[in-house]
């Protein structure tokens, strides 16, 4: 009979183990539903290491990821950013020091060169992961930041560091969209180069973008450049595309 009882007992424990178990990979799917993934290596020629921030600027650091000093790194944006930011903003805009409203951007607001072109969702909200298109790197020493473009330039122009020049290249960049826009077609425009002068030249910018509710990749290209007769350069044609969340191919850098 006592034998009996240890058997019942052990089979009671290994069964709880088991349910345990299952509850832990259960857990882990829902985390891993909860969250966009994002993995890879970035060319990180300091070794820079840290927690990664995807946040923007103004509000307190949400810490998503981290990245090691062999460029190896990991970030998750969670489902619910927007419930996320909406918190972040109220925290800021209630604070006594606050110098900004922050609010939600509209599509509109987020592509204003397209007002005139097949515009669906003009009135849809938009937050934007990271600061200008780049996540932070936390460090004790200074301001690092890890981002997905051709070159460190041509994201330092499209940010508006002042010593950087307009080149052909690419950027990605993530944002979170509270319901589905649409933006398809050509904007033309006649611009005045930045010389001084009075010459002026031709910008095509080109929108393909199919945003749904939720995390959205976009991609902005530079596809040509324009030079004034003395030497300035501009950009002359532009694409702005959504991109596949998991399987685009990404070059990621560190500043």
């Amino acid at each position: 009979m006592i034998k009996r009882h240890l058997l019942l007992a052990f089979l009671i424990i290994l069964t709880s183990c088991k349910t345990t178990e299952k509850e832990k990979e259960d857990s882990s799917e829902a985390n891993t539903e909860n969250v966009l993934s994002i993995q890879g290596k970035a060319t990180n020629p300091d070794g820079i290491s840290g927690n990664i921030n995807i946040m923007g600027y103004f509000v307190e650091p949400v810490i998503g990821g981290e990245i090691t000093n062999n460029g190896a790194f990991k970030i998750d944006l969670p489902q619910d950013f927007d419930v996320v930011t909406h918190d972040a903003f109220n925290t800021y805009n209630s604070s006594p020091d606050a110098e900004y409203n922050l609010e939600f951007t509209s599509a509109l607001d987020s592509f204003p060169n397209a007002s005139e072109l097949d515009f669906t969702g003009k009135e849809e909200l938009i937050a934007y992961a990271g600061k200008f298109f780049r996540f932070e790197i936390i460090t004790p020493e200074k301001t690092n930041y890890i981002f997905s473009g051709s070159s460190q330039n041509f994201v330092d122009y499209a940010v508006g560091i002042s010593d950087a020049i307009p080149e052909k290249g690419y950027q990605h960049y993530y944002i979170f969209a509270k319901g589905p826009i649409s933006i398809i077609g050509n904007q033309v425009s006649e611009n005045l180069f930045e010389d001084g002068t009075d010459e002026t030249y031709s910008r095509t910018d080109s929108y393909q973008l199919d945003i749904q509710e939720g995390w959205n990749l976009i991609k902005y290209e530079v596809l040509s450049l324009t030079n004034s007769t003395t030497g300035k350069s501009a950009i002359a044609e532009t694409k702005v595309s959504t991109e596949d969340l998991t399987s685009t191919e990404m070059t990621w850098l560190v500043k």
